[in-house]
């Protein structure tokens, strides 16, 4: 009998959904059967809760230092188990250690239904916040993150363990900004989105708010507190209808996957934007794309 295998991801602006798309095929190509599936759609009914697989794997975006509040959820939804092997892969827009300790909420959580998550791992893509990244950049990170993918899937079918280090004051330091953000700076940006009279009332980002933070009230759309910083209504509007006061957040030019996929693709972009001669903020991005 086939091994098989669940992913279950949540993905913001499609950058955690590419990762697990990526390690579906890797596992497909070691005779491996996968269920693919979307969080969101286990939250509303749209695709079942199974934990009757040999491995299961939960993908998250680092938001703040943590796993969002659509994932805690999802945990809390999983039955208990009896050390039902779990793994984890989480995104962010920076390879730093400070992301390491985003897991560790789900990790103890998990652990406390039964579940043994015998792996961690962190994948760096192009960042959606602050930094718009550059064409050779992205394309440096995406040549590693296929790099990262292999690795990993094979770590799993070998059964290898692995968590990331984890000190004691990096995640107390990051346990409290995310609590701070959460409370406190994530409504205040989502009470900051604004809406200019290119909007059409499509309803898109209404239906695709993981939060339910957008509602339309009177002929206009109208933003609660309930924002989790995903940035999706942001950067998938199709009449870029949408903008927010904190212009220092987001991406000017915005950020769509399917940009990061032509990127991926095309042989004429250079990825050798991170060099052993690389100073400033992207120099520690050099051992993690194993550049000396």
């Amino acid at each position: 009998m086939k091994n098989s295998y669940a992913i279950y991801y949540y993905s913001g602006t499609g950058n955690t959904k590419l990762i697990a798309e990526m390690l579906a095929e890797s596992f497909m190509s070691n005779d491996i059967e996968i269920n693919l599936v979307d969080i969101e759609d286990v939250l509303v009914g749209r695709a079942e809760l199974e934990v009757a697989y040999n491995v299961i794997g939960i993908g998250h975006p680092v938001i703040s230092f943590r796993a969002p509040k659509v994932v805690r959820k999802f945990i809390k939804l999983m039955p208990a188990s009896a050390g039902k092997k779990i793994f984890l892969f989480k995104t962010a827009g920076d390879p730093s250690k400070i992301n390491n300790a985003a897991s560790i909420q789900l990790i103890e959580h998990l652990t406390e239904k039964g579940y043994h998550v015998f792996y961690d791992s962190l994948i760096a893509m192009p960042s959606n916040f602050f930094i718009s990244y550059r064409p050779s950049l992205i394309k440096q990170l995406l040549n590693r993150a296929e790099q990262r993918v292999a690795e990993i899937a094979q770590d799993i079918i070998n059964m290898k363990s692995k968590q990331l280090v984890v000190k004691p004051w990096l995640k107390a330091l990051t346990q409290k900004i995310h609590f701070y953000e959460e409370k406190y700076g994530a409504p205040t940006f989502g009470k900051g989105f604004q809406i200019s009279e290119a909007c059409n009332l499509c309803g898109l980002c209404v239906e695709k708010c993981p939060a339910q933070n957008i509602t339309v009230e009177s002929g206009q759309l109208d933003f609660e507190d309930r924002c989790e910083m995903c940035m999706r209504c942001l950067y998938n509007c199709p009449q870029r209808a949408i903008s927010n006061r904190y212009k220092f957040v987001v991406l000017k030019d915005g950020y769509s996957i399917n940009e990061i996929k032509r990127i991926r693709h095309d042989d004429q972009i250079s990825g050798d934007y991170v060099t052993s001669k690389t100073r400033g903020y992207f120099k520690h991005f050099g051992k993690y794309l194993g550049i000396d």
